[in-house]
């Protein structure tokens, strides 16, 4: 799916919006604050049912209203659909007029890739930022996986109020509920292996693209007592358990679980050297965008067709031949990418939109 049309009627500063991109790159220009990352939190909206913004839908509404409206048509060459989204005390969900129970019911409709810079956590971050990416990405994929995650995440704070509390009536179920855990890990981390075996050949390929030929090398990383990431769920389940018996004194006195998947991490690498320690920033951004491109050719993939690509102020700190490749090498699917500043004759003949004061002042480029 490919969106066609985007209205926005008081979404955070557009009280009325209405954008009609093309089918490839479309580029959104404006000065910092016009509403360039709104559009994009917008159609990220759409797809996941979630801002990568906002905690609560009041945050969207435009200053001083109720209500906020999202109409969008989507089309795949072979049919077509309205998606309509209205926040206000309580939000609809609607799919060609059709109230949707839940906000859910209409989620993945279409998939998006995001990459903001926040993202260049990715590579410089907490592990809790690259196992957020391989979950989010993930439970698009295989929805199994999702549920998996959510299983593990409640026996994992289980276990944590086991351990905090310290009754002595609930220590004796700990052995019980990490068992549990060591079950459900074991099915997820064949999910992150096989992913990060995809994610790694790819990123490593998007990066020597854009960088003229850096090496980039990305490692998946989960407990040590996992010795063959292709190990049955059963084999994997015992690893994890070894590794659980070895730290359990430490567990208790930690009042923390110390061991398991949720402490697993990616180690990103360039040119042999620990990109989180010497990397620059301009190799940075060029890692983590590799990664985003390497998620949306997975998604590409799996489901035959490209997820939307938003681009948010990914041009800062490249240098001009990484930023022509942003511009000009990303193809075969749906783009938005924001910036404050292009030269002509930077970015090919597609489409551009000049963003200021919530609204789209002038269109350029192929209608």
């Amino acid at each position: 799916m490919k969106l066609q049309s985007l209205r926005l009627t008081d979404f955070r500063n557009h009280a009325d919006t209405i954008l009609e991109p093309c089918e490839d790159i479309n580029l959104l220009l404006g000065k910092n604050a016009q509403g360039k990352t709104n559009l994009l939190e917008s159609i990220y909206l759409l797809s996941r049912g979630q801002s990568f913004r906002a905690r609560r839908d009041a945050e969207l509404i435009r200053f001083g209203c109720d209500a906020a409206q999202l109409d969008a048509k989507l089309s795949d060459g072979k049919r077509d659909c309205m998606l309509s989204i209205r926040l206000g005390a309580r939000r609809q969900t609607l799919l060609n007029g059709i109230r949707q129970k839940r906000a859910s019911d209409a989620a993945g409709l279409f998939h998006v890739v995001l990459f903001r810079p926040e993202d260049l956590g990715l590579v410089r971050g907490a592990s809790s930022q690259r196992r957020r990416f391989l979950d989010t990405a993930l439970s698009q994929l295989r929805p199994l996986y999702g549920e998996l995650v959510n299983e593990y995440t409640r026996l994992h704070a289980h276990i944590v109020r086991i351990l905090r509390d310290r009754e002595p009536a609930m220590l004796g179920t700990l052995d019980d509920f990490y068992y549990r855990l060591c079950c459900v890990g074991a099915r997820m981390i064949p999910y992150r292996a096989s992913f990060c075996t995809a994610l790694t050949e790819l990123t490593e390929k998007y990066h020597a693209d854009i960088s003229g030929g850096e090496a980039l090398s990305v490692r998946y990383e989960t407990v040590s007592t996992v010795r063959d990431l292709s190990a049955s769920p059963t084999e994997l389940g015992r690893a994890l358990w070894e590794h659980y018996i070895a730290h359990k004194e430490a567990s208790l006195r930690s009042g923390n679980v110390l061991t398991g998947p949720h402490r697993d991490d990616l180690v990103f690498t360039i040119d042999g050297q620990n990109a989180r320690e010497y990397a620059s920033q301009g190799q940075v951004r060029t890692a983590a965008l590799a990664c985003k491109l390497a998620e949306r050719e997975i998604f590409t993939r799996a489901d035959r067709t490209p997820p939307v690509l938003l681009l948010d102020d990914v041009l800062s700190e490249l240098d001009a031949a990484r930023r022509a490749y942003v511009l000009r090498g990303i193809t075969g699917g749906q783009v938005f990418i924001t910036a404050c500043d292009v030269k002509p004759g930077e970015v090919a003949a597609r489409r551009v939109f000049t963003i200021s004061g919530g609204r789209v002042c002038r269109q350029e480029g192929e209608t």
